[in-house]
């Protein structure tokens, strides 16, 4: 999500208040329809409350600047084929100037309606400040979730379709975002770093600016995180616990370097061990690009976005080094980027979570032209070893 303040952080000392502009939660009435125009719609079709009482509403707010926005077209694209035949509009509103819109969806086809909002009274009406964000509203015209595009599943749409709830975990994200971290006290900490055995079974991580939490973390997946450092290019020579971990840090200033500085620093103290560079030859994936069929990025502004799930890879404005990471994290083995291809691409590699290496490799080649190939390469790692006494 792409947000226009560091305030969102969790436990901001100076405000703990939410960011966005707005109170508005599940339950209470959706403000006001008010697109100066509206693209795509049905002839005749008008965009009012009034009119839309009775249909499942999904009203996106959205950008053709942001890579998270355009990254998520596909999917509520998707959506929208699966309901075409439902009692559901899919609403996609922008502030943004008609011409804009009409060139970007020559390239980026949408299956919903576009709502210009060009004096941005929707934006304040709903209290937007992150991008994008999704608001389901029930056929009374309420609010039912306020969530990202892509947690909106078949199976939400089906539950608000019969009158049910969405089953969305959290779906006011925003409230989830902005509430303070602080279990034994009420007033948020200037400082903190805190590493305890996890109690629950939610597993999570988020980071911003000046703070870090994590939930549910093995200290397997700590570490990359730590070093910045893949799992596949860590060589482990020291037990580590397999407990679950919940990590906790806060600063009073913004210093992202630092949080993993600090994680990393707490690790090695806490767990008793130490972590040392050595270069290796190894057993490495090269990757070249006999063949390439990528496509130049439509994202505007530099910005970018990668997701990841069971359909595969999706970046939109990522270097190819993004998917390089993603396939080295997937199969557990150091990947060599030698395409010599340096610009920002919109990706999209489609596979299944059963997928080997075999699948995988296969499946760069016929839909992006990528050629993978074994070989012996001198590599960088990082020895992570029980800690010497002094």
């Amino acid at each position: 999500m792409i947000t226009r303040s560091w305030r969102l952080a969790a436990t901001w000392v100076a405000s703990a208040a939410s960011g966005f502009g707005s109170e508005l939660s599940p339950g209470q009435p959706a403000p006001p329809l008010t697109p100066e125009k509206v693209l795509q719609s049905p002839d005749g079709a008008e965009c009012t409350w009034q009119v839309l009482t009775g249909k499942v509403v999904v009203l996106e707010f959205w950008g053709t600047w942001c890579a998270p926005c355009v990254a998520a077209i596909s999917h509520m694209n998707e959506l929208a084929e699966e309901f075409a035949d439902e009692n559901i509009v899919f609403l996609s509103v922008t502030y943004e100037d008609e011409a804009t819109i009409r060139e970007f969806l020559t390239k980026r086809p949408m299956h919903s309606w576009i709502g210009l909002d060009t004096d941005q009274s929707m934006v304040r009406d709903y209290g937007i400040e992150g991008w994008p964000t999704t608001f389901l509203v029930d056929q009374d015209g309420t609010i039912a979730a306020i969530t990202y595009p892509t947690s909106v599943t078949p199976t939400v749409l089906h539950n608000l379709l019969q009158g049910k709830d969405s089953g969305l975990f959290l779906a006011d994200f925003r409230k989830k975002n902005t509430e303070q971290v602080t279990p034994n006290s009420a007033v948020p900490p200037l400082f903190e770093i805190s590493i305890r055995p996890s109690t629950g079974n939610r597993a999570s991580y988020s980071t911003g600016a000046d703070h870090m939490t994590v939930e549910g973390q093995s200290l397997q997946t700590l570490l990359p995180i730590a070093y910045g450092v893949p799992a596949s290019r860590m060589q482990i020579t020291t037990d580590l616990p397999a407990e679950r971990l919940d990590v906790r840090i806060q600063l009073p200033h913004q210093n992202d370097r630092r949080l993993k500085e600090l994680l990393a620093s707490a690790l090695e103290e806490t767990f008793q061990f130490q972590a040392s560079p050595i270069t290796e030859d190894v057993q490495v994936m090269i990757v070249t690009a006999p063949a390439p069929r990528l496509t130049e990025t439509v994202a505007k502004d530099g910005s970018n976005h990668t997701s990841t799930g069971s359909n595969g890879f999706q970046g939109v404005g990522v270097p190819l080094t993004s998917l390089i990471r993603y396939l080295e994290k997937r199969i557990g083995q150091p990947f060599v980027d030698e395409t010599n291809l340096q610009g920002r691409y919109d990706i999209a590699l489609k596979t299944k979570n059963t997928d080997g290496p075999p699948e995988l490799i296969q499946a760069l080649q016929e839909q992006l032209g990528l050629s993978v190939t074994e070989d012996q390469r001198n590599l960088e790692l990082l020895r992570i070893e029980p800690r010497t006494p002094h």
